[in-house]
């Protein structure tokens, strides 16, 4: 998908000629994140809550803290929804990274509805699941580029 350029913008007078700042990239990360999450994208690393089940653990077990404290020395990253805001640029783009290498897109599941309880998926195509993240995440990275001329991040990944 392209971004249209909406008049204001064409016309050198509207707010998107502005750049974004750290806190609004969160914003916009926070939504992408929440919405492959709601979808059961990370799952299969990171498991599930269920109302029966209680937690399900995924491939990285059961203490996702510790598996950030291995691979970026930063545990207090996890959970995303509660320690975004406190996220430095190089925090967001080290879980940026680390999610990347941790999703993959459900290809078999079911929506449990008892309570609400959401989906469960059994099925993964990583490869599928990574292009779309990467896909999302250009998307907001592209306004950080905008916002930071400090070095060029254009992307996370090669």
């Amino acid at each position: 998908m392209t971004d249209r350029k909406y008049y204001s913008e064409r016309a050198g007078r509207g707010p998107v000629a502005a750049p974004l700042t750290l806190d609004d990239i969160k914003r916009v990360f926070r939504g992408q994140f929440g919405a492959l999450d709601g979808e059961g994208y990370f799952q299969e690393s990171f498991g599930y809550e269920c109302v029966d089940n209680g937690f399900v653990p995924g491939l990285l077990g059961t203490d996702l803290q510790s598996e950030l404290l291995l691979k970026l020395r930063k545990p207090e990253l996890w959970p995303v929804y509660s320690t975004l805001d406190q996220w430095s640029e190089d925090d967001l783009f080290d879980m940026i990274e680390f999610l990347h290498d941790h999703i993959a897109k459900p290809t078999k599941r079911y929506y449990h509805d008892f309570s609400s309880c959401g989906w469960h998926c059994s099925a993964f195509d990583r490869e599928a699941g990574r292009q779309e993240f990467r896909e999302k995440m250009n998307r907001v990275l592209l306004h950080m580029t905008r916002a930071s001329n400090s070095r060029s991040k254009a992307s996370c990944w090669p």
